[in-house]
């Protein structure tokens, strides 16, 4: 009975929940409605913190002295050095003096976001909104700090505002947050209806078709795949928007174009290390498995080894190299994912009791995940307790209707359960004939 093992494809902010790879639809007249749609789970679900070459902090005060006009070039360039600290104290000092200008306080907000203290963060974004309400800049990159806290409904008040006082590129930029925003939120008729007023305001805009690409890819997969593509081909992304991308490609299953994105952001600050693990990830799922396994081997010993020791171990476990992904998987903290990947190494070595016992601890630890609902399923079918096994599938779909793993195995249990019965009675199912 071929049943289906789920495994966890984790991002920078942790897993992403469901075990069935996600699937897409659109919302409105123009992209065909599918109720129940699965919603990527963004780890950071934006798509651009600003348009135009980074985060800007307001407009650059015309009364100024030659003096205040140099700090705020100081100022600039180290947050778009990301020496925030730095930056951060040339703010101090110049509120200190008396300088209370709206600009001041969104370069100080910025600043607290890159060290990362976001609630001083939105104290000084809320400042600065009150002292000039009609920047553009500020609500924009204010509502994209909320998305990144995960408050995903401020953040789309915080972009309506920002609708009201942007125009341009900057505009199209709202428009493509609300619409991932909407998404996070399974408000998917508003998120079409952003990207179609994106489009329209702003033909051709790459990230916007990207956005639609990934809207359609279940209900026109031809017209999603021109429209990917000529979101790839249009280059103007900046890094941020890049990575971020990428991350929605391989959390649509397109592993392929991911990795192509993740292979042309440049290198180097915070995001290194998760966009590297990440571009593993993508090999790992296109079955180049030494290239992965060479990416986080050489991220070892970098602060955050239980993470890449995780990622190692499934890069092995795909390659069936299940011993050693099982001394991997065992060597970290007892984690429940860590514990669901022990027992399916034990399972793919055949040891269906120790299997079994690491699963129960698994589920122990988080009892209403479908992963690992799913995975002990497959344990207790191979032990021949298909009762068991389809109450627990049943189960998983009770919290996750959508899950197409759990179901599909489900769908093979009661089967082959049939069969067994009719056998029992006597009566042999026909077959059709080949």
């Amino acid at each position: 009975m071929p049943f289906r093992r789920t495994d966890r494809a984790t991002g920078p902010a942790g897993p992403c929940r469901g075990s069935a790879p996600p699937r897409h639809a659109a919302a409105a007249s123009r992209f065909a409605a599918a109720p129940g749609l699965v919603l990527l789970l963004f780890a950071l679900a934006v798509l651009s913190v600003s348009c135009g070459g980074g985060p800007r902090a307001g407009a650059a005060g015309r009364e100024w002295d030659a003096e205040r006009a140099a700090l705020d070039r100081r100022i600039e360039w180290l947050v778009g050095t990301a020496q925030y600290g730095d930056a951060l104290a040339l703010v101090d000092g110049a509120l200190a003096a008396g300088e209370a200008d709206a600009r001041l306080h969104a370069q100080r907000a910025r600043s607290l976001a890159g060290l990362d203290r976001p609630e001083e963060a939105v104290a000084a974004w809320e400042r600065a909104i009150i002292l000039d309400y009609e920047a553009c800049a500020s609500h924009l990159d204010f509502a994209v700090l909320l998305m990144r806290m995960g408050r995903t409904g401020r953040a789309i008040t915080e972009f309506d505002e920002a609708l009201l006082f942007c125009d341009g590129v900057d505009r199209a930029t709202v428009r493509r947050n609300i619409a991932v925003a909407c998404m996070k939120m399974e408000r998917y008729d508003r998120a079409v209806d952003q990207v179609r007023r994106g489009l329209a305001e702003r033909p051709g805009d790459p990230w916007l078709l990207g956005l639609e690409g990934l809207l359609v890819a279940e209900t026109e997969p031809v017209r999603a795949e021109s429209l990917l593509a000529a979101s790839t081909a249009g280059g103007a992304a900046d890094p941020e928007f890049s990575y971020q991308y990428a991350l929605l490609l391989l959390r649509a299953g397109r592993p392929r174009e991911a990795a192509a994105i993740l292979e042309r952001v440049p290198p180097g600050g915070e995001r290194e290390r998760t966009l590297r693990m990440n571009l593993a990830e993508a090999w790992r799922r296109l079955g180049s498995f030494d290239d992965a396994e060479t990416v986080l081997r050489g991220l070892l010993g970098g602060g955050d080894d239980d993470a890449v020791r995780l990622r190692l171990g499934r890069v092995l476990f795909s390659a069936k190299r299940f011993e050693e992904a099982l001394d991997l998987f065992g060597a970290l903290p007892p984690t429940a994912e860590s514990m669901d990947r022990v027992a399916m190494c034990h399972h793919a070595l055949g040891d269906n009791e120790a299997a079994l016992a690491w699963s129960l601890r698994a589920n122990e630890a988080a009892p209403d995940e479908p992963i690992y609902l799913v995975n002990l399923a497959v344990i207790r079918a191979a032990r021949g307790e298909l009762a068991i096994a389809g109450d627990l599938l049943r189960r998983a779909l009770e919290i996750d209707p959508e899950n197409a793993t759990a179901a599909y195995n489900l769908e093979q249990l009661e089967r082959a359960t049939d069969e067994m019965r009719r056998r029992v009675k006597g009566v042999v199912p026909r077959r059709g004939m080949r």
